[in-house]
């Protein structure tokens, strides 16, 4: 797959490559179940970190909007935090190591060897984190990525200045009120899982580190599922001509907490109305 030499601000080659479930048959039970495994621990990584940076476009403007905008980044950043545990995890795996490193005998020694350094300089990096005692990334993971842990949020309470200056942003709309004042504290739980006197700069290094091993791990995964593709389906499917689409670019896609959502309150309430039920759900004050 070549894409092409000169790409216009905006746009970017994506390769369509088409495979059937009969296909994914050809390989072993355990390994086809690995690739789909491997690849949507993958997406999601990926989606995670997308949203952070649209999260952190986003967080300019009124204070609102502001705080809003870190609010979902941070937040986002914890769910990355567990979903690298996870991968982790997985890929580590020795059954993993073996199915890549006898997959990889099927792709030709010219790229074989690139693929390989990639892998284990990437794995390196990985193990050498999750080496360390308790790195921030596992205790996320156990304290703040999928659930509230009461001891991490009375932590992050004691560490917040008697000044602080706490805002909720209330609109009088259910799903659209910003409770600043709990995600600030809530913000404050990753210096109080490393120890830090400093009340943001555990989330700082957490915004920092899941990304990083993040995408450590998703040179692992990308690794895996160019050697099952080229054992199982053949690596040809690869060099059909690209379609180029138009993208958002990195530092201009954005994403907010606030929305004006009642044209989708309008389109569901006639919705329910058409199937004669109701559409209290989406109800409001406004």
């Amino acid at each position: 797959m070549v894409p092409p030499k000169r790409m216009r601000r905006g746009e970017m080659a994506v390769t369509e490559v088409r495979l059937s479930k009969a296909e994914l048959d050809a390989a072993p039970e355990a390994e086809r179940i690995n690739f789909v495994m491997l690849a949507q621990t993958a997406n999601e990584m990926a989606m995670l970190r997308v949203l952070i940076i649209q999260a952190l476009n986003g967080a300019k403007g009124p204070r609102p909007k502001l705080e809003a905008g870190l609010g979902m980044a941070f937040m986002l950043a914890r769910l990355l935090a567990g979903r690298v545990h996870e991968a982790w995890d997985l890929v580590r795996k020795e059954s993993i190591g073996k199915q890549f490193e006898a997959n990889l005998l099927s792709i030709p020694a010219e790229g074989r060897a690139g693929i390989k350094a990639d892998v284990e300089a990437a794995t390196a990096v990985v193990q050498e984190y999750f080496g360390q005692a308790q790195p921030l990334l596992s205790r996320v993971r156990k304290k703040l990525a999928f659930h509230h842990d009461r001891s991490a949020v009375a932590g992050a309470y004691e560490l917040a200045p008697d000044n602080f200056q706490l805002i909720d942003f209330h609109t009088g709309k259910r799903g659209t009120t910003f409770y600043g004042a709990a995600d600030s504290l809530a913000a404050f739980a990753a210096s109080h899982l490393i120890g830090s006197d400093d009340p943001i700069k555990g989330q700082h290094q957490l915004t920092q580190e899941a990304p990083w091993i993040g995408g450590e791990i998703e040179t692992i995964i990308d690794g895996y599922i160019v050697a099952f593709c080229a054992k199982y389906l053949g690596l040809e499917r690869f060099s059909v001509a690209p379609t180029i689409m138009q993208v958002s670019v990195g530092t201009e896609a954005k994403t907010a907490f606030f929305l004006d959502d009642r044209p989708l309150r309008r389109r569901a309430s006639r919705r329910a109305g058409e199937r004669g039920g109701t559409a209290s759900d989406f109800s409001d004050t406004s």
